[in-house]
């Protein structure tokens, strides 16, 4: 019986190995001197190592944006890309699908220029970003958006009568920043701000 309650992975405390007892300025400094991908396998080798050694916070933008260009680049060589056909964002570093990116962006793959391949940023970075117009139309996979800076809301033209609510006359330079206030456009005002 108390062979059976030693075995038993639910009854035994959890034993933290030596590596993981250090404080996290040590693990921090460790995280320094090694490259990007080191720490990527580092934390990837159990749980508490891949809470603990966050990427993201660790290491400096550039350091990732430089490990994801070496190794989208390493593909070509082969015929293949580096990520298995998958795409980084070189704004928070995801591997993303095709799909995830606008036409805008998917100019990008065939660039050998490093400034320009790096401008590449998955949907959800560019519109944070503002990379795109207020409501200026968007392709994504042939399909036309309109994108809205107020509440954030990527819309196609059939949703657009569900999502606008009133149209409204407002100045060019109230929306876009435009120094021309003599021009004015047709806006319309969404769901979230009335």
């Amino acid at each position: 019986m108390a062979l059976a309650r030693e075995l038993d992975p639910g009854t035994t405390p959890k034993i933290l190995c030596p590596f993981q007892n250090l404080p996290f300025d040590i693990h921090y400094q460790i995280a320094v001197y090694l490259e990007y991908a080191d720490i990527l396998k580092l934390s990837a080798t159990n749980h508490f190592l891949h809470n603990h050694l966050n990427v993201q916070t660790l290491l400096p933008k550039h350091q990732r944006n430089q490990y994801l260009y070496k190794t989208e680049r390493y593909g070509y060589r082969y015929g293949h890309r580096g990520f298995g056909g998958r795409w980084p964002c070189y704004e928070c570093g995801r591997i993303l699908e095709k799909n995830c990116f606008g036409d805008r962006m998917r100019r990008y793959e065939k660039s050998w220029f490093r400034k320009s391949l790096m401008m590449r940023r998955c949907w959800d970075c560019a519109v944070r970003e503002k990379w795109y117009g207020h409501l200026q139309p968007i392709k994504k996979g042939g399909e036309v958006f309109y994108l809205c800076w107020r509440c954030g809301e990527l819309w196609n033209e059939m949703e657009e009568e569900r999502c606008r609510k009133v149209d409204v006359w407002i100045k060019v330079d109230d929306v876009h920043g435009e120094k021309d206030p003599g021009r004015k456009c047709k806006v319309t005002v969404c769901n979230g701000q009335m």
